[in-house]
């Protein structure tokens, strides 16, 4: 899975729109606004939805590929919180929590 174009606010809907490869394949997707704002800190001003996009985009993405690869189908995937709920936890660095 590898983010092929810099995100960019979505023109259709309130979010952040980003293109893909998952499995050789290209894709698209949008982080729906609700899930930048509730989930990780992002305000309603759409000046703060890429920064906060940028801090999560692994996650995002990786939600992104297991919506893709259930709808491969689909021209264009959400990623909505319940998305979030279903990807596996990942383990806390001693890093982090220093």
């Amino acid at each position: 899975m590898v983010l092929t174009s810099a995100p960019s606010l979505c023109p259709v809907v309130q979010g952040v729109v980003f293109e893909f490869t998952a499995g050789g394949r290209p894709a698209k997707a949008v982080v729906l606004s609700e899930v930048l704002e509730e989930r990780f800190g992002a305000t309603p001003d759409k000046a703060t939805w890429i920064p906060c996009f940028q801090r999560h985009r692994h996650e995002l993405l990786a939600c992104a590929v297991q919506a893709f690869q259930r709808t491969q189908d689909a021209s264009v995937v959400l990623v909505r919180a319940r998305d979030l709920d279903a990807l596996p936890a990942r383990p806390v660095s001693a890093a982090v929590l220093r």
